[in-house]
């Protein structure tokens, strides 16, 4: 019987650390500012990486290291329940800030360049890259999107890095939302380079709770919602945006 556990406990460990594999970084943007129109559930400009799961299987990641420092690994431990669905993504900001939640690490990329890396609990490298200097709000992403090599192109956050992915968000200029504090309601005005084909707009909260949800179809140029905030319940609300190949997500303290 003992055999029979430990053969049974064994394979397991193989399968979780085959599909584990699988994941790879896919994008890193090491020089992020207000401009790129990318924050943190914080409002922050934060630095970021992007996880992928080339597997159909989702991959348990708890246990796991991002370090950006070769003589310590385990810089950065994933916490556990930690998951990528597969053929997902996972952002992770590294913005030597972990006290705001799960997925924000204890260093900053350096826009000088330096070395990422992705490990096991091992500490067995699962993925790792070395980058040189690199340019305010261009990321370099994996082209094909999780297997390719590393390039420069416009951000494709939270997204596949093909060039065939119709890049919505980064045509997106301008972006607005106020009152904010609300009381009453909120709007949301949103302008693009190009027409925007998709918006979706939701309010939720810490939870994953949704109190709003709406969706512009007609492609436009410039796009508006506004949520009515006067029946919810004070506290601080997210509003998330989704548009073609990735999500926005602003804070909204409803009063």
């Amino acid at each position: 019987m003992k055999s029979l556990i430990l053969f049974t406990l064994c394979c397991c460990l193989s399968i979780n650390l085959l599909n584990a594999q699988d994941v790879v970084i896919n994008e890193f943007m090491a020089s992020n500012d207000s401009s790129s129109l990318i924050v943190d559930d914080f409002g922050d400009s934060d630095d970021w990486v992007e996880l992928y799961n080339n597997s159909s299987s989702d991959v348990d990641i708890s246990g796991y290291h991002l370090s950006d420092n070769d003589m310590e690994m385990d810089q950065w431990s994933f916490p556990n329940g930690i998951t990528i669905s597969g053929d997902g993504y996972l952002i992770v900001w590294t913005d030597s800030d972990n006290g705001q939640g799960d997925l924000h690490t204890n260093f900053k990329l350096s826009a000088g360049g330096e070395y990422i890396v992705l490990s096991d609990p091992d500490l067995t490298i699962v993925d790792d890259y070395t980058f040189g200097e690199q340019t305010t709000n261009i990321p370099m992403a994996r082209v094909p999107n999780g297997t390719g090599d590393f390039v420069t192109q416009p951000h494709t956050f939270n997204a596949s890095n093909d060039p065939s992915n119709t890049n919505t968000l980064a045509n997106l200029t301008t972006i607005k939302m106020g009152p904010n504090p609300a009381s009453a309601y909120t709007i949301i005005q949103l302008e693009f380079s190009e027409a925007a084909p998709t918006v979706h707009c939701r309010l939720i909260n810490s939870l994953g709770q949704v109190f709003y949800q709406q969706t512009n179809s007609d492609p436009a140029t410039q796009v508006q919602f506004e949520i009515n905030t006067s029946a919810l319940a004070a506290g601080i609300y997210f509003v998330e945006l989704e548009m073609g190949n990735g999500k926005l997500l602003r804070s909204l303290v409803v009063q």
